[in-house]
């Protein structure tokens, strides 16, 4: 919603508007990073019975949590500042976020879990401090961007104007809201279905999606790229290069899909091999790739299409076919294949439901 919202500012307006949007997008994005991390504070005790963790390992988990759940708002606000970035034409900046975030996370770790000098050992407590660490240094890098991008004319607030904008911003982040939760939904009802088979076939699933991973996420990068792009030539009256966009996108999306398909053909034993050893393993996770593979074109498409429809202002458009696609295409031909001819079922039906 940040995305579209702000890159069909940038497009209408340049940037007269745009400062005041982001300050004002910004003060939202504290308002609910607090609300989650105070939520998750309170009912955290509820959460973690939900996993039903072992006493022992229950208390470790508590020392991390005691540390790290004061991390969730620096991990809440990077993610909005790198949506106004990217909206903003800058995608250089949210990847040295990470990057950068990351990178501190990895030095610190060892410092803080077995001490240093005068640092003491804080065990897996340390772990949860480099974290904190690291994000709130992601935050501040991420704010400092966009103070370089934008300028904040005044820091009063418009009650009526932070309404309106907000209402006009929810239109588009409720429905891709309920178009990101189907993602672990559905990925909770193939795992089930899978383990019902054999461990072997979970261990299988698991490298699968894992390889498949890296092929599918370039489609959620050029997502995250056409609709800033596509949001501020929307405002810029510059249909042209929308359309030379998804022309574009759609011809990637099959030749990229189809590239994997033949790879997985030519490679994917020794590929799945890196992974196990196990030849039941590596037969069952090759078999999953070579069928899967076959529609990642159509997911890539898929993938475009929904994040255009966002960038135009038609969210219900994107999450009902998302919501279509899911429940009523691949949830019931999961159970379908599944009843008729098991494993291979659940990969056809993926392949069909993709």
């Amino acid at each position: 919603g940040v995305t579209a919202y702000v890159g069909r500012k940038v497009g209408e307006s340049g940037n007269s508007e745009v400062g005041k949007i982001v300050y004002y997008i910004l003060i939202w994005g504290v308002i609910l990073a607090v609300a989650i991390n105070l939520l998750f504070i309170v009912f955290r005790n509820f959460v973690l019975n939900l996993f039903a963790i072992e006493s022992t390992v229950l208390v470790l988990v508590e020392e991390y949590i005691d540390i790290w759940q004061w991390s969730i708002i620096f991990i809440f606000l990077p993610v909005v500042g790198n949506h106004i970035l990217r909206a903003l034409g800058d995608v250089r900046s949210p990847f040295l976020n990470l990057f950068a975030a990351s990178l501190i996370n990895i030095i610190l770790d060892p410092v803080f879990i077995f001490g240093w000098k005068f640092i003491p050992a804080f065990s897996i407590g340390g772990a949860a401090i480099a974290s904190l660490i690291a994000r709130i240094v992601g935050f501040l890098i991420c704010l400092y961007a966009i103070k370089k991008k934008v300028t904040f004319l005044s820091l009063k607030i418009d009650c009526t104007y932070f309404y309106v904008l907000i209402k006009n911003i929810s239109h588009v982040w409720g429905p891709a809201t309920v178009v990101l939760l189907l993602v672990p939904i559905g990925l909770s009802i193939i795992t089930k279905l899978v383990s019902g088979y054999s461990v072997q076939a979970v261990a299988a699933f698991t490298i699968s999606i894992r390889i498949q991973y890296f092929a599918l996420t370039v489609y959620d990068a050029l997502s995250s790229v056409l609709v800033p792009f596509i949001s501020q030539n929307l405002g810029a009256k510059k249909y042209n290069r929308i359309a030379e966009s998804l022309v574009f996108s759609k011809n990637f999306a099959y030749l990229w899909g189809g590239s994997f398909f033949v790879l997985f053909i030519l490679f994917g034993k020794p590929l799945v091999g890196l992974f196990s050893h196990s030849e039941e393993i590596v037969t069952l996770s090759v078999l999953y790739l070579k069928i899967v593979s076959l529609s990642y074109g159509c997911y890539g498409l898929m993938t475009i299409t929904v994040a255009t429809f966002n960038a135009i202002k038609k969210p219900l458009v994107s999450s009902g076919l998302a919501l279509s696609s899911t429940f009523l295409i691949a949830i019931p031909f999961l159970y379908i294949g599944s009843s008729l001819y098991n494993l291979q079922g659940i990969y056809v039906a993926l392949f069909l439901a993709y």
